[in-house]
């Protein structure tokens, strides 16, 4: 795939636990690698149960070959937050990453 196909920015961070000066737990997100990749929507649905409705939209990205990423990691592309549900890297060629994002809870 050309670089010209990359055209969405995003970021990859790492959720850490670092002690306060209490030593109790902090957590927060670590910014591992600045990246441009291609964004295509996978598949999206919408639910209502119990007076709650509940969405989820999934997203697979394409970019250049991430070694350092891992399933525990999200994904920030224009200041929303995605959880990453699957990836691959086929013969370090490329990666491709599967994301979601839902809204759990939200009233109607």
């Amino acid at each position: 795939m050309s670089l010209g196909e990359y055209d969405t920015y995003a970021e990859l961070y790492r959720p850490v636990n670092t002690p306060n000066e209490l030593n109790e737990p902090v957590y927060s997100n670590q910014l591992i690698e600045p990246f441009w990749c291609k964004i295509r929507q996978a598949s999206a649905s919408e639910g209502v149960s119990d007076d709650t409705l509940n969405n989820v939209s999934r997203y697979t990205l394409t970019a250049h070959y991430l070694p350092d990423i891992s399933d525990t990691d999200i994904v920030i592309i224009d200041e929303v937050e995605y959880t990453i549900i699957g990836l691959d890297r086929p013969y370090r060629k490329n990666t491709t990453i599967t994301i979601e994002r839902s809204s759990h809870g939200r009233r109607h």
